[in-house]
C-alpha cells in the first residue's frame, strides 16, 4: 500500500547540502567584493588605519637601454628600500652587471624580464605603488623634469602613506 505524505511537510532532501551553502556564501561574498571594487576610485586617499595592516609595494620598472633608467637605478641604490614597503626593481632587458647584487644587498627585490615589444620600444622608467589594499595608487614617473638627476619616489611614497593624493609625474620616454 502506498504511503501518503502530507502536503505541508518537506521531503527529507529539501535542506540545502553543505556544499550548496558554501557556494552560496562564496557567491554573495564575491558580489560584495565586486561592488566595493567599482565604488572606490583610485584617486581616493586610503584610510590611515589600513597602512598598518599590510605592506605597501613599490615597483621600479626600468629598461636596460634607457639612460634615464640607469640614473633612477643609481638614485635607488643610494639608500635602502623604505621599511614600510616591499620594493622591487623590475629590469626589462639586460641590466648592468653589478646592479642586481648591489640592489639585493641593500634589500631590494630584483627581477629581470624579457623585452616583449617586437619593435624594441619600452616606456621607462615607471614607478608603480600599490597600497595595502592591493590597489595601484600611483603609476607614473620619478621627476617633473625630464633628465632630472634626482628622483621623487620617496616623497611620493611618503605622501601616499600619509593619505595625501598624488598627481602622477610624466613617465619615461619612448625608447627605440
Amino acid at each position: 500500500m502506498a504511503r501518503e505524505i502530507p502536503l505541508d511537510s518537506e521531503p527529507a532532501d529539501a535542506r540545502p547540502s553543505p556544499l550548496r551553502i558554501i557556494v552560496g556564501v562564496a557567491w554573495m561574498a564575491s558580489g560584495l567584493a565586486m561592488a566595493l571594487l567599482f565604488t572606490v576610485r583610485p584617486s581616493d586617499p586610503l584610510p590611515a588605519e589600513s597602512v598598518a595592516s599590510a605592506p605597501w609595494t613599490v615597483e621600479h620598472v626600468l629598461v636596460g637601454s634607457s639612460s634615464a633608467s640607469r640614473r633612477v637605478a643609481e638614485n635607488l641604490l643610494a639608500h635602502p628600500p623604505d621599511p614600510r614597503a616591499i620594493e622591487r626593481i623590475v629590469w626589462v632587458g639586460l641590466p648592468p652587471e653589478d646592479l642586481e647584487p648591489r640592489a639585493v644587498a641593500l634589500g631590494y627585490r630584483f627581477e629581470v624580464v624579457a623585452d616583449t615589444d617586437p619593435r624594441g620600444r619600452s616606456v621607462a622608467p615607471t614607478l608603480r605603488i600599490t597600497g595595502p589594499d592591493a590597489r595601484v595608487v600611483y603609476e607614473g614617473g620619478y621627476s617633473a623634469r625630464p633628465r632630472s638627476p634626482t628622483t621623487e619616489d620617496r616623497r611620493i611614497l611618503e605622501a601616499l602613506i600619509a593619505g595625501q593624493p598624488v598627481e602622477p609625474l610624466p613617465s619615461g620616454v619612448r625608447q627605440g
